[in-house]
């Protein structure tokens, strides 16, 4: 792991909304490509402040609705992962 990269959040381009729209995107296409699935951690509410060992994660985000919206997106696609075969299985 390597410290100073940054979220996945702070990456994306463009205003709020555009950063969190593509924050989905990224997300949906990692979901549905083959292989294993890895999310590091805050990036399952789209936390925008970079992981430390030494913090916790911003769970008071999800008191904004913007963050609800990519938790509620993770979740939708975990359980399209867990119950479509063709998604888990990388067909």
């Amino acid at each position: 792991m390597v410290h100073g990269k940054g979220s996945l959040l702070d990456k994306m381009p463009g205003d709020s909304w555009q950063k969190f729209a593509n924050l989905r995107l990224l997300l949906t296409y990692q979901m549905t490509s083959p292989g294993k699935k890895l999310n590091f951690m805050g990036n399952e509410f789209g936390q925008g402040r970079e992981w430390r060992s030494s913090w916790e994660l911003e769970w008071p985000l999800l008191g904004i609705e913007q963050h609800r919206g990519i938790q509620s997106a993770v979740r939708d696609l975990n359980r399209l992962y867990a119950k479509c075969r063709a998604v888990s299985a990388g067909i």
